[in-house]
């Protein structure tokens, strides 16, 4: 299985260094500890599973939205697993933001 990481930025990139600096922590965390559990869960899947990561404009809490994973029980498992790190508001929010896409 091959996944996908694309990185949204809600609202503007904070200025601070440190804050820069923790928040990227966070996001390489974050996307270790998917892989890690997605390697863990035994699915045989040669499909490639998008995953977007929301670095949010206040707070260090950085999420994910699982809404365009296709497989239902690893959309299950990652909604139970990671209870307090889905994205879950409005889809808006990441469409007016989608011109914050980090490549």
């Amino acid at each position: 299985m091959q996944i996908n990481f694309n990185t949204i930025w809600i609202g503007k990139p904070r200025i601070d260094k440190n804050v820069r600096r923790i928040l990227d922590q966070n996001e390489k965390f974050l996307k270790f500890d998917i892989v890690c559990f997605l390697n863990d869960f035994d699915m045989k899947i040669s499909a490639i599973m998008p995953i977007t990561i929301i670095v949010p404009e206040n707070g260090f809490n950085v999420q994910f939205d699982v809404r365009d994973i296709q497989n239902n029980d690893i959309k299950a498992a990652l909604l139970h697993h990671f209870k307090s790190r889905i994205f879950d508001q409005n889809r808006s929010i990441l469409i007016g933001n989608f011109e914050n896409k980090i490549v």
